[in-house]
């Protein structure tokens, strides 16, 4: 049976994952190195093997969603697991990682911003903290 480590950490993988992609389509290598930094900072004792492999067996699952909206819609139940099991401050943590993950390619499209300020509603904080 999974932790409540690992449940937390596969559910910011996937909201991590989506956010890069389905905001617009495409993950960029800066982006997927992002998400695998974020991440390691999440489990700073687990070694890059397995967080390798957390993020394999997400791109896994999120390939194997059919379309953008039920990935979304996963990424969504994701984000409310995250709140239920996470403290304030841990949420706008995951807030600012999604904010470097935007960041990442060099441009924040509107998208990326209305995904984080849903998000922010999700979790019952304020974005900007």
């Amino acid at each position: 049976m999974a932790s409540d480590h690992d449940v937390i950490l596969d559910a910011l993988c996937f909201l991590y994952l989506t956010f890069s992609h389905a905001t617009d389509g495409e993950l960029t290598g800066d982006e997927m190195r992002t998400v695998a930094n974020k991440i390691r900072e999440w489990a700073p004792n687990t070694s890059l093997e397995v967080i390798g492999g957390i993020l394999k067996k997400t791109v896994a699952n999120y390939k194997a969603l059919p379309d953008r909206k039920t990935r979304c819609a996963k990424a969504s139940d994701c984000a409310l697991s995250l709140r239920d099991n996470l403290s304030f401050d841990s949420l706008y943590t995951v807030l600012r990682d999604l904010q470097s993950i935007a960041e990442a390619d060099g441009v924040v499209s509107e998208e990326e911003k209305n995904f984080i300020a849903d998000i922010s509603d999700k979790f019952g904080v304020s974005a900007a903290h």
